[in-house]
């Protein structure tokens, strides 16, 4: 106090320097949350096929929504197509436009999917735990080779015509 007066400036909400200050957050603190959440949503997908293995990473650096499954743990593997039936999608989080859907789903059977695909032909992959791998891109038929070679069988010998 100088002379029965305060002397500085306020900062609460109700001054002028307050209120831009609290703007100035709440537009950064928006922004970064919203960067976190175009970086996570939009990260491709890593499918890796090694010797006895296949797995699937999507999600902000890997991490979120990665299945990992051996040829122990798999039931059946097929070429099929995605979209109706038990293959509906219901995304619980990841990406989906188009025919590119990458992250976790529930199936129209019920079961929950790790799918990384950007084509409507996919190898579709189940697992003995109920739940699926499903996997495609515009060499699908690659991924099945390599896949059926170092994997796992496929439940019948496919012939693979591109769409």
């Amino acid at each position: 106090m100088f002379g029965g007066k305060i002397v500085g400036y306020g900062i609460g909400i109700d001054s002028k320097y307050g209120l831009a200050i609290l703007g100035i957050t709440l537009i950064v603190v928006g922004g970064l949350c919203y960067g976190l959440v175009f970086a996570v949503s939009s990260s491709p997908a890593v499918v890796t096929v090694g010797e006895g293995y296949i797995n699937v990473k999507t999600g902000f650096a890997g991490v979120g929504n990665n299945k990992n499954a051996t040829s122990e743990e798999i039931v059946t593997a097929f070429v099929g197509q995605l979209g109706s039936g038990n293959f509906s999608l219901h995304r619980q989080s990841g990406t989906s436009f188009g025919d590119t859907n990458i992250g976790r789903y529930m199936l129209g059977n019920g079961a929950t999917a790790y799918i990384a695909s950007t084509n409507s032909t996919n190898l579709i992959i189940e697992l003995k735990d109920g739940t699926y791998i499903i996997v495609g891109n515009q060499d699908t038929q690659t991924i099945v080779n390599n896949f059926s070679q170092n994997v796992h069988s496929l439940v019948y010998d496919i012939t693979y015509v591109e769409p």
